[in-house]
């Protein structure tokens, strides 16, 4: 979506929501970074962690596009990155986001 300029990194939210409930260092980092240097900081964290696994994880080519993505699409998208990972229902934080937005009368949500 960025390549294809759908949207814009740094004026779009990003969620991550991951279920069963589970924690992750690299996420947990790239969510917490909110500045330019918190964000390169993390990139070169992940980077550097990555290069010193003997076996590379399954997502290695998609970690590996985020790091090579340009500048401008790295700092938007973890600058306004999320995670919600902690949830015993991730469909209930995505309903609480939608409710203000559905008359109570067309909507099925709880």
């Amino acid at each position: 979506m960025l390549d294809a300029g759908q949207c814009k990194a740094a004026s779009t939210k990003f969620r991550l929501y991951v279920t069963p409930a589970k924690k992750g260092a690299f996420a947990e980092t790239l969510a917490a970074a909110k500045s330019v240097e918190e964000v390169d900081a993390a990139l070169a964290s992940i980077k550097t962690k990555l290069g010193k696994k003997k076996t590379p994880p399954a997502s290695a080519a998609k970690v590996q596009a985020l790091l090579d993505a340009p500048d401008d699409h790295r700092h938007g998208l973890f600058g306004n990155f999320e995670l919600e990972a902690d949830a015993d229902d991730p469909l209930e934080s995505i309903r609480d986001r939608l409710r203000p937005s559905i008359a109570e009368a067309h909507t099925m949500l709880r």
